[in-house]
């Protein structure tokens, strides 16, 4: 049993959902982290002894002492940026990519080299040549006549870093173009190589203003195709927007459109549809698009498919409430302040996929695992994290047990995980749970004690009562391999509680 290395820092991501495994996928199958989740097993934990009850025996000396008292955390919490990595690993590139799996069928091509050792203490470089071949001989595989070359070439050319942007910009804007490239294939590579070039640059712009306004021009005209591909490209076209960010926000209108949720009938596309409006939907200075936030509350919280629902709650807690119209301070800055009527209708139609769960005669459901309408645990938990976000009179103990109570629920991982990761974006305030997260310290997935471990570190100092069982986690493990790694990421985590400020809240 290793530790995933690449398990820390539990953050929001579109479409990574705990728990995901190896199963095939068919027109029905849906990522076994949102599949319907097994009864729950009847509680184990003792009930607190009487008064005329023997006392129980004192803990072991080795042991840690029992509950700590929850310390008092200043509401309302607010999300907090992820920890730093507990184990040592080394930085990836900027914008890590996948490698061809192949190279592109030509000829004469010259062996490839054997690559040289990662050293993590070098800055990472861009290649300039793969599989021996210089970028500029992928850039003129995109206009070969064979479309499997052209769609290597533009598949491989991103993995050349951000000059590959400026050098290959224009070819990949016209393999974007259905009006020059029929294959729909060539042309979801060439969405990706854009995606991947808006993603080079902090603000959206894949080379120049006027490239990146036709990019989106192109990607928007292909939410609207109606060629037999149109679904999947319809699906790589909503992706690629994502990688725009508020740079795409002209896309929202159509994005919002019926045509493109409830008629949609591909969930993944609905998932990614979910996932993008996120990703561009916060405006600096004016808030999150209100027709956004209307459409994720009141039409993809309700979507059939629990991917679609807990992309959209994601999405929510990313964007936060709407803001009332900007106004100025006497410095001519913008002050923005929430929109509670509106907010009001979002956190009512969330409460109302948080109500106990009633069989309908002629209904589609006979039972819920969770007993709510909401049925799955997963998605549950991000709307519980979604109405605190939305208000703050939400962060209320029933809806932080409502979290914190699948950290340690026996069953899948995957509730445990994005339990876990919901209190790592309440930071501080998670603290008010820290026996919960403690107890997930003992759990036998070590994905979930990576999890339990920096949802401490994301608490601060308000984390230090947990180090006595940080401490105890460095005797885990069933050989010598597994007690160093569970020793190194107590120490880490330990290291980072101590080093950790004082929460200073907002005045």
């Amino acid at each position: 049993m290793r530790l995933p290395l690449g398990m820390l820092g539990g953050l929001l991501t579109a479409g990574a959902l705990a728990g995901c495994g190896g199963k095939a996928k068919d027109e029905n199958y849906e990522p076994p982290a949102v599949a319907q989740n097994t009864p729950e097993p009847p509680k184990t934990t003792p009930e607190p002894p009487k008064k005329d009850e023997p006392k129980a025996e004192p803990p072991k000396k080795d042991e840690p002492k029992g509950p700590v008292k929850p310390p008092d955390v200043p509401p309302p919490f607010t999300l907090q940026p992820p920890p730093p990595p507990l184990v040592p690993q080394p930085d990836p590139p900027p914008m890590p990519l996948p490698m061809p799996k192949d190279p592109p069928p030509t000829t004469g091509q010259p062996a490839a080299k054997e690559q040289p050792k990662f050293d993590p203490n070098k800055p990472f470089e861009w290649p300039l040549s793969i599989y021996g071949r210089p970028m500029s001989e992928y850039i003129r595989d995109i206009d070969d006549t064979d479309p499997a070359i052209r769609e290597q070439g533009l598949r491989t050319l991103p993995n050349f870093g951000p000059n590959a942007r400026k050098a290959g910009i224009k070819v990949v804007l016209k393999r974007m173009n259905p009006q020059f490239e029929k294959d729909p294939g060539v042309r979801a590579a060439a969405f990706e190589a854009i995606g991947a070039f808006a993603l080079f640059s902090p603000d959206g712009i894949v080379e120049s203003e006027t490239d990146t306004s036709e990019a989106i021009r192109i990607l928007l005209a292909a939410l609207n195709a109606t060629s037999p591909s149109g679904g999947a490209t319809r699906l790589h076209a909503i992706t690629t927007i994502g990688n725009f960010g508020p740079r795409a926000a002209s896309t929202i209108n159509t994005l919002v459109g019926q045509n493109m949720t409830t008629m949609e009938p591909a969930y993944e596309t609905r998932r990614a549809l979910a996932t993008t409006l996120g990703a561009i939907s916060f405006v600096k200075d004016n808030g999150p698009s209100a027709r956004t936030i209307k459409c994720l509350t009141d039409v993809m919280i309700t979507d059939d498919s629990a991917a679609v629902r807990l992309a959209a709650y994601q999405s929510i807690v990313m964007l936060g409430p709407v803001y009332l119209p900007p106004t100025k301070d006497a410095n001519g800055k913008a002050v923005l302040k929430v929109d509670e009527a509106t907010t009001a209708t979002h956190v009512k139609a969330i409460k109302a996929r948080l109500q106990p769960f009633k069989v309908e005669p002629g209904g589609k459901h006979r039972d819920s695992v969770t007993g709510l309408i909401e049925r799955d645990k997963q998605v549950e938990i991000f709307a519980r994290l979604a109405l605190m976000r939305l208000d703050v009179k939400e962060q209320t103990e029933e809806n932080m047990n409502g979290i914190a109570k699948y950290a340690t629920q026996g069953g899948d991982s995957g509730p445990k995980i994005q339990a876990l990761q919901a209190l790592t974006f309440m930071g501080p305030g998670a603290a008010r749970k820290i026996n919960d997260v403690c107890k997930a310290l003992d759990d036998d997935d070590p994905q979930v004690v990576v999890a339990a471990a920096t949802c401490l570190v994301s608490m601060g100092v308000e984390g230090k009562p947990a180090i006595e069982f940080l401490e105890k986690m460095k005797t885990r493990g069933n050989n010598k391999e597994e007690k160093e790694q569970f020793a190194m990421l107590a120490d880490r985590a330990i290291t980072a509680i101590k080093e950790a400020k004082p929460f200073l809240p907002k005045p």
